[in-house]
């Protein structure tokens, strides 16, 4: 997966976090203790011809130990009362655990044999790539996969943030356990990791085996850099050819905000106007509500150490794919121009202020912001100001930052269909060269 933090920021109010790299908040109110280990490398240290390496590599350590053979370790992880897997991100492996709190030492003993002394047996190594093999092959069958699959490929193109999480067919067929081996020290080494977690024990137990782990882990170096990413500043159709689709999945999009820009919040305000998951957002009343050419429409924002996109998703009827994407151009044309409304304004900021409050009101909440916090050094408490911050942006703010961060000439369309019916309806409908249309087969993902 890759990472998709719609999450807010400000440079003024928040204190840095900038090399913090443990948080660990007591709960008693049940007897489990959760907590993620992240390593700042992810899918997007892949090679281009081997997509899927480091989901490889992070699944291969739950496969067996030095110690341990797969069922084995399974049977261990299975008596403590515990859970563990690996969430991959663009720029993250993350170790997600839980364990009943009276077996917390023995289960921290458990994981750090996971992560320190791995196996890589062959046998286990080509059982798991059929096994990734035919999840990638079933993914095929589902039109959303496909439209955020041909998004990322076509938006990002070659760069790091294209690369699918669980990898491609084609990687697969080029990954070998060699790679594997040589891919593990530059994940999980003790390059600046970071873990976060709450639960039914002390912060010293889990900072005492946070210290202990790091001391067994490997010295490399390696960092994972991202390039910088840029878009071609054009009106651009990608077509997942897969014909005989009575519906059609669509992403609309284009380059998105950092988290750092001082307008970061306006944006976010402007854009849960436009598109926010509202009854009253103006996406869902003109295409849904007026015209009924969908039932569900709304905009995404998500950003890493660099921005990613802003996009809109929806899947309309074939009759209704190519009038409804000119609809949606004008209406993008229409909020660079124009911006918001004085009451979709207030109403946006009201929601927003109103439901803050809930994006920190639990331990695992906080945690996973902490989590993020950490991993892209954004400032402490961001979360928890959002209301106060949002509050701050005046309308002419807004819509002084959609005017300046809403591209509707350099919008990709993604659409999951038919090629050969689409293609000239789109040329037509949106008068564009068929050189900026594109068509690719579906299994090609």
């Amino acid at each position: 997966m890759k990472i998709i933090f719609i999450l807010f920021f400000t440079l003024i109010s928040f204190k840095p976090v900038f090399g913090q790299s443990f948080y660990f908040e007591n709960d008693s109110s049940v007897p489990i203790v959760e907590f993620s280990l992240a390593f700042r490398t992810g899918a997007g240290a892949d090679p281009e011809l081997k997509q899927g390496l480091t989901n490889l590599t992070a699944e291969m350590l739950l496969r067996g130990t030095q110690l341990r053979k797969k069922s084995k370790l399974e049977q261990a992880f299975d008596e403590l009362g515990s859970t563990i897997e690996m969430d991959i991100r663009s720029e993250l492996t993350i170790v997600r655990a839980s364990v009943l709190s009276k077996n917390i030492q023995l289960f921290l003993e458990l994981v750090k044999e996971v992560l320190t002394e791995p196996k890589f047996d062959s046998q286990e190594f080509l059982k798991l790539k059929k096994q990734i093999t035919s999840v990638l092959l079933s993914s095929l069958g589902s039109d959303a996969f496909l439209a955020q699959r041909g998004f990322d490929h076509f938006f990002f193109k070659k760069h790091p943030y294209s690369h699918y999480s669980m990898g491609s067919l084609s990687g697969m067929k080029f990954i070998q356990l060699v790679d594997i081996q040589n891919q593990y020290p530059k994940i999980f080494n003790k390059n600046d990791p970071i873990l976060v977690g709450s639960g039914d024990t002390s912060s010293d137990v889990m900072e005492k085996w946070f210290d202990s782990l790091k001391s067994k882990l490997n010295s490399s170096n390696y960092k994972q850099i991202l390039p910088a990413f840029q878009p071609p500043p054009q009106l651009q159709v990608l077509i997942v050819d897969k014909p005989d689709r009575t519906q059609n999945t669509v992403v609309i999009g284009h380059i998105g905000k950092s988290f750092k820009d001082k307008d970061y919040f306006s944006f976010y305000l402007g854009n849960f106007g436009f598109g926010g998951r509202s009854f009253n957002a103006r996406l869902l009343q003109e295409i849904r509500v007026k015209r009924g050419w969908t039932y569900g429409i709304s905009t995404s924002m998500s950003a890493g150490s660099q921005p990613k996109e802003w996009s809109i998703n929806y899947t309309p009827t074939l009759k209704d794919t190519v009038p409804s994407i000119k609809h949606i151009i004008s209406m993008v044309n229409d909020l660079k121009n124009k911006g918001l409304t004085e009451a979709e304004y207030l109403f946006s900021k009201k929601n927003i202020v109103n439901s803050s409050k809930f994006s920190s009101n639990t331990p695992s909440k906080r945690v996973e912001n902490k989590l993020i916090e950490m991993a892209l050094d954004l400032p402490s408490g961001f979360f928890s100001n959002l209301g106060s911050e949002v509050k701050k942006s005046s309308l002419k703010e807004v819509n002084e930052s959609l005017a300046n961060n809403v591209y509707p000439n350099d919008l990709k369309i993604i659409i999951v269909g038919d090629g050969q019916l689409l293609k000239p309806q789109i040329i037509n409908a949106l008068r564009i060269s068929s050189d900026n249309i594109f068509v690719k087969n579906y299994k090609e993902f």
